[in-house]
């Protein structure tokens, strides 16, 4: 299957390393990324591994990290070459599947994700400065900070724009034609409306969820279906907001800047501009809501 636009079809895995498995808090050592189409599968992995992974491990177990990290390249290697030629697009296939699937000692993968480029060398680069290089914890930001990033981010990524990209503070009519100036605006046959949520302020953390979902519960009485909406949240570790993320789900797709949701977020706004001749793509399960508590 070819994509529109020149974009490939491609899936990417993470490599992940669990310095102590038993509290769940692994390092991204590196990325596997596969394009069938194109016939395209490498692996990237971070140089410095004594840097990346600090006093938490030794020197011989950085040595077994690096040839466990080796032997997946070889075993990838010396697989194609044994196969007849027309069992290797299968093998590919299932490739990242496998390495998915597996678990040795503390070296996992996540499972393969979905991605459209036009170029993968230059994706696999950006993917893994975005999940290797850059995976450190990000700054605490206040809602104004918060949209400041996404837009230089957005910007960065050549998604901002005065014609067909996406719009910032952009006026949609809801209900009874009032009009709402929401933070960023996309649209691709549905209507995509990001809002930033501060969750920060004490003081105002339920105001910011409660206008928020009025605002796009206003917006889906017109828009219904074709309203896609989206939140991005940021909030202090430790404060009490599980109820508040609970009632904002019910009303748009939640992304947790806080908790390490930052990047898989950029990939797939990435995806969804990429994807304007087939907007039903993500319609489903990407955008599946909780129904709202009585």
């Amino acid at each position: 299957m070819r994509s529109n636009m020149g974009n490939h079809i491609c899936y990417y895995s993470i490599i992940k390393y669990f310095p102590i498995p038993i509290r769940h808090e692994p390092k991204n050592i590196g990325i596997v990324m596969q394009c069938e189409e194109v016939n395209y599968l490498k692996f990237k992995f971070i140089e410095n591994l004594p840097k990346k992974l600090g006093t938490q491990v030794g020197g011989k177990e950085l040595e077994f990290i690096r040839s466990l990290l080796n032997n997946y390249v070889r075993l990838y290697n010396h697989s194609e070459e044994n196969l007849f030629f027309n069992d290797i697009d299968t093998f590919k296939r299932k490739f990242l599947e496998k390495l998915s699937n597996s678990t040795i000692t503390k070296i996992q993968f996540s499972g393969p994700n979905f991605i459209l480029t036009s170029n993968p060398s230059d994706e696999l680069e950006y993917l893994f400065k975005t999940f290797v290089d850059d995976e450190e914890e990000k700054p605490k930001i206040k809602r104004s900070q918060l949209k400041t990033e996404i837009r230089r981010e957005f910007h960065n990524l050549r998604l901002l724009s005065n014609g067909a990209g996406i719009k910032e503070n952009f006026k949609l009519k809801g209900r009874s034609s009032v009009e709402h100036i929401v933070d960023f605006y996309f649209k691709n046959g549905s209507d995509f409306v990001i809002e930033t949520v501060n969750l920060r302020r004490t003081k105002e953390k339920e105001k910011d969820v409660y206008e928020t979902i009025a605002k796009l519960s206003d917006l889906s009485l017109r828009l219904k279906d074709s309203l896609k909406p989206i939140s991005i949240v940021s909030y202090n570790d430790g404060d009490s907001v599980k109820d508040l993320l609970r009632f904002l789900k019910s009303y748009s797709k939640v992304y947790d800047y806080s908790n390490g949701q930052r990047n898989q977020f950029f990939i797939d706004i990435r995806n969804i501009v990429n994807n304007t001749n087939n907007a039903n793509m993500y319609s489903n399960p990407m955008f599946e809501v909780e129904e709202p508590t009585p």
